[in-house]
């Protein structure tokens, strides 16, 4: 019998803690100085916030980046976690977008494979000037290397704390099911809206907080 922790009832206060403490954590500056430096180097500003209400963020992050209509992605998923609210406050903006939601069977988890690439690309607006990823780690390396394909500046307006990749300059994908890491360029705008990650699912949280405690052994390798 599957038993949870004694703790999975308090997933959201947790989940708030988890992300209020990213939020208000004193080498946030230092790591975002770092992020700008290494954007910098690939020619991309980065416009980065780690608060609650970051998506309110988004126009001003857009306009700074030189973006007039941004191209969503997301799954159903995070579409209600957190693209409607990013349509509903750009609209409020004046600014235009073009949304696509990657289609997936009731409990299948979208895949960094090619078919959901493919499936970007077969739905793209050329009229777009920049690729918006809305999730996490998996819709985030999709939209890098699409950006990286089509020369678009990408961002991501983040769901949930699963993995430490948001700023990364690479996306972890499949390839003929071989996972390969693929380098692209780091996102130019990252938006992290703690009250929106605080309610991911629990395993996403703990995945999360696993992915950043490896990333010492994996340094030290």
């Amino acid at each position: 019998m599957r038993r949870n922790p004694p703790f999975a009832e308090n997933k959201h206060a947790i989940g708030e803690t988890l992300c209020t403490t990213l939020a208000t954590c004193p080498l946030k500056n230092w790591c975002a100085r770092k992020a700008s430096s290494a954007n910098a180097a690939r020619s991309i500003p980065c416009r980065s916030s780690i608060c609650r209400g970051a998506t309110a963020y988004l126009p001003e992050a857009l306009r700074a980046v030189k973006s007039k209509k941004p191209f969503i992605v997301c799954d159903k998923n995070t579409y209600e976690a957190a693209g409607k609210t990013a349509e509903e406050t750009l609209e409020k903006a004046g600014i235009g977008y073009t949304t696509y939601v990657i289609p997936s069977n009731d409990g299948e988890r979208i895949k960094p494979g090619e078919w959901e690439l493919g499936s970007i690309g077969m739905h793209f607006d050329p009229g777009c000037d920049f690729i918006l990823a809305v999730g996490g780690g998996v819709i985030n390396d999709l939209c890098k290397v699409f950006g990286h394909d089509t020369g678009r500046k990408t961002g991501v307006l983040g769901t949930s704390p699963s993995m430490d990749g948001f700023a990364s300059n690479s996306s972890s994908m499949e390839v003929n099911h071989v996972k390969v890491s693929l380098y692209n360029a780091c996102p130019a705008v990252i938006l992290c809206d703690t009250e929106v990650m605080a309610k991911a699912p629990m395993r996403n949280l703990w995945a999360g907080l696993g992915d950043m405690a490896a990333k010492y052994i994996s340094i030290c390798e």
